[in-house]
């Protein structure tokens, strides 16, 4: 798929950095992507990945995730009413990469990551 352009917003917070990710991601764009993902990851803070703008995402999004999750904290923000609520429950990917429905329950988390604490 290459209809919809891949958008990444970067809101480099304290303490956290947020990734905001509009369109699809695919095969195509997955590179965007990847290049967000290792920028934030120079920051050493937990990241935020929030998919409520994508209208598609594949296997290549979940595995550059997933490989970003090995180097630092990542949760992905995925409301229950989004287009891909399913699919990403689906893939699994929540075995090691929390989901959450808001950005205030991800900085939360982040927070408490932070901080060694649970919530």
């Amino acid at each position: 798929m290459t209809g919809d352009i891949l958008t990444v917003s970067t809101d480099a917070r304290d303490h956290v950095t947020v990734l905001v990710l509009e369109g699809e991601v695919d095969a195509y764009s997955v590179g965007q992507l990847d290049s967000a993902l290792a920028r934030a990851a120079q920051r050493k803070v937990p990241v935020i990945i929030d998919v409520s703008g994508l209208g598609y995402i594949d296997s290549s999004a979940f595995r550059a995730i997933y490989r970003a999750s090995e180097h630092i904290p990542v949760s992905i923000v995925v409301p229950a009413s989004s287009v891909l609520s399913r699919t990403i429950r689906l893939a699994g990917i929540s075995a090691k990469i929390p989901i959450l429905p808001d950005i205030d329950s991800a900085s939360a988390q982040a927070a408490n990551h932070e901080t060694g604490t649970r919530p």
